[in-house]
């Protein structure tokens, strides 16, 4: 039995001749690529933490709201593929949605802090 691979990667290093490999371009892209990436995490650390300082003034109901939004989000996903829930489908989707307006309220809309 003949291996197949063996002539895919021959092949393969034919077409890459590393003479017509542009490495400054590549090292450019690399370099505009790190710019982006470290701007993209400096930005999410921000969100971060605003919404950490956000959160030290939730109370126990905001807690359980956020609880009752994953644990509804978590269900209605694993009853997108059982036939026993789908009567409660529309009833966690609901709740779902109810419950992250609500978190997206408190977390950014809301300015008074009880």
């Amino acid at each position: 039995m003949k291996c197949c691979f063996k002539d895919y990667w021959s092949s393969i290093r034919t077409r890459l001749d590393p003479s017509q490999i542009d490495r400054d371009a590549i090292l450019a892209q690399v370099a505009v690529m790190r710019g982006q990436a470290g701007e993209l995490l400096a930005r999410a650390d921000d969100l971060l933490n605003y919404s950490r300082e956000k959160a030290r003034g939730f109370s126990p109901f905001d807690f359980a709201v956020c609880k009752v939004c994953l644990l509804s989000f978590g269900v209605w996903l694993g009853a997108q593929f059982s036939k026993f829930f789908k009567r409660f489908r529309v009833f966690l989707f609901f709740s779902f949605v109810a419950s992250y307006i609500y978190l997206i309220w408190r977390l950014f809309l809301s300015d008074n802090d009880e």
